[in-house]
């Protein structure tokens, strides 16, 4: 045990620390915002224009054109059925695609109450952690958003490189297995509160409900740490993560959280929901409250380099 807590404790200076063979994997990252101020608490009320002065922010940064920055209209399911008869509920969001082509989004969130109140800023995949400084700091200057107690920020890291193209996976579970056991040192690294931590309903440690998942991991052999074993591993457990999230498979939102609502999410990465895909492997990572700009840089160095 001293062990493993000796090399938690050190991982994340041998990762900063150490030159990466090949490049870190691009990145995007997702920060949800409370309303400040003059507080809109239902989107109903939300005037397009909250929306164009955060992404002006952005760019500004860029120095794009603000005439560029375009709303999109769209609909989002939602268990509210008595106020959104037909499931769906009308939403707006702000778009801009900048000089190398990449779309920045800012989003509705539930932040501060049940009433969309909040904003997202989505990125487009990023090379460079430094790039987000500049970006946040702008953000918060325009006097329209703060943190919120459920203020959470999402990492997204490529994981194409942790499966190979027959479906070897010994990548993907070195992964779980080495962010389960360093866990507990990145929380007290990184302090997240929102939701009461470790056992945070929307970012819950694959080790707080299935340590047997992790032991049968670590028990395979080499040659048997593929794709389809992984899959088979997860998917055994989908009654437990049934019971824990209350999903009723006649619901299709609740049935959105299986294994997505976990500090690590893998839902894109293999196929363990099937209301979840991705034409390439994704991996992310959910613990995280909003903090400083430099602190959401040097998540992202971090978790890039562990990957």
């Amino acid at each position: 045990m001293a062990r493993k807590l000796l090399f938690g404790a050190a991982l994340p200076f041998l990762l900063l620390s150490t030159v990466a063979a090949q490049p870190d994997p691009k990145f995007g990252m997702e920060f949800e915002f409370a309303g400040k101020g003059n507080r809109i608490v239902q989107f109903e009320n939300m005037p397009f224009e909250n929306y164009q002065k955060l992404m002006r922010a952005i760019v500004s940064h860029y120095g794009g054109d603000p005439s560029t920055i375009k709303r999109v209209d769209f609909m989002k399911g939602t268990s509210n059925l008595e106020k959104f008869p037909t499931g769906e509920r009308p939403l707006f969001r702000a778009e801009w695609k900048d000089p190398k082509g990449r779309t920045w989004l800012i989003e509705p969130e539930f932040v501060a109450s049940t009433g969309m109140d909040g904003y997202e800023l989505v990125t487009p995949p990023l090379e460079d952690s430094k790039e987000l400084r500049g970006i946040l700091d702008k953000i918060e200057a325009t006097g329209l958003v703060r943190q919120g107690r459920r203020s959470g920020v999402h990492l997204t890291i490529d994981g194409t490189k942790l499966i190979g193209p027959n479906g070897d996976a010994r990548g993907l579970s070195n992964l779980i297995l080495m962010h389960e056991n360093a866990e507990p040192m990145l929380r007290r690294m990184f302090n997240p509160v929102r939701g009461g931590g470790h056992a945070n309903y929307f970012a819950r440690s694959i080790a707080v409900d299935h340590e047997g998942l992790l032991k049968e991991i670590d028990a395979l052999p080499p040659e048997e740490r593929t794709k389809d074993k992984l899959e088979s591993l997860f998917n055994a457990r989908n009654g437990k993560e049934m019971a824990l999230h209350e999903a009723n498979p006649m619901d299709p939102n609740s049935m959105n959280k299986l294994w997505k609502y976990r500090s690590m999410n893998l839902a894109k990465a293999l196929n363990v929901n099937p209301l979840h895909s991705s034409p390439v492997p994704l991996v992310e990572f959910r613990m995280f409250d909003l903090a400083s700009p430099e602190t959401h840089e040097l998540q992202s160095k971090l978790y890039r380099r562990m990957i």
